[in-house]
């Protein structure tokens, strides 16, 4: 049985908005000593990731007015951008992490470096 490419178009549209839906259109980090943020916005408009006080106690994601309290700062995608890799380095210290490199499609890296390199791991 043959599907016509005209049966195909309402499934094909379905699946570009759904995978579009998942890539990533912003992230926001926050760094003090080390890394205490990470939210990845995708396209659907959900959040993903952590945000931590300094307590240690995690943030409401959603709370755009917390995250810039605690230094959150955004980083648009570019059309199509997918992430590909995510590198980094442990912190001592607790938090999320002393350093992560997030590497997108188009080659770009956005780096999130931590302060006090002598408390990564």
């Amino acid at each position: 049985t043959t599907i016509s490419a005209a049966a195909l178009r309402p499934v094909h549209a379905a699946l570009t908005r759904a995978v579009d839906g998942a890539r990533p259109s912003r992230v926001c980090v926050a760094k003090g000593w080390v890394v205490h943020g990470l939210c990845i916005e995708l396209g659907d408009g959900s959040r993903c990731g952590a945000f931590l006080e300094n307590d240690g106690s995690r943030m409401d994601l959603t709370d755009d007015a917390g995250l810039a309290r605690r230094g959150g700062a955004w980083h648009e995608a570019e059309a199509g951008e997918r992430l590909v890799a995510v590198r980094g380095r442990n912190s001592a210290m607790g938090y999320l992490c002393g350093e992560v490199h997030l590497v997108l499609s188009s080659g770009r890296t956005l780096p999130i470096v931590g302060e006090n390199a002598s408390v990564f791991g």
